[in-house]
């Protein structure tokens, strides 16, 4: 009777760990993505700033606080960490999870794929919502 009790309270404070974890990572996920994209549509504005012919724009564009929305290499290093983080929050909160319920080890590729469906969705729906509601911003403007 004491070991069943003892499951079931592992039980209810796992459960509500799954839970908050598996939201976390969708929220973390959601926010490297968004931010990326953010970035790269004020990399693509201030592009398209310094091809206009102003004037004081080329001198602007050359400023060092611009160099970062500027600079493709730099982009594409932020475009690789994020990728990175987002592959080893997957594989480490699936495992937690794993390993924080208990029992088989097959649980863990259970919970590591849907760490993999919550990051893949991510990753193909944050980027077209950002693109369009920068688009919308940019008609309004």
């Amino acid at each position: 009777m004491k070991v069943a009790l003892l499951r079931d309270k592992r039980k209810l404070v796992s459960s509500g760990f799954s839970y908050l974890c598996i939201v976390m990572h969708a929220t973390v996920v959601i926010l490297l993505v968004g931010i990326y994209q953010i970035l790269v549509a004020f990399s693509e504005a201030i592009a398209a700033m310094g091809e206009m012919d102003t004037g004081g724009m080329e001198g602007l564009v050359g400023l060092p606080a611009f160099q970062l929305a500027s600079g493709d290499s730099q982009l594409g290093v932020l475009h690789s960490m994020s990728l990175a983080m987002i592959l080893v929050l997957t594989l480490v909160n699936g495992v937690t999870i794993k390993i924080v319920e208990g029992g088989n080890d097959y649980k863990a590729l259970f919970y590591i794929g849907m760490t993999m469906v919550i990051s893949g969705v991510g990753l193909v729906l944050v980027p077209g919502i950002v693109t369009t509601l920068f688009s919308a911003l940019e008609m309004g403007g």
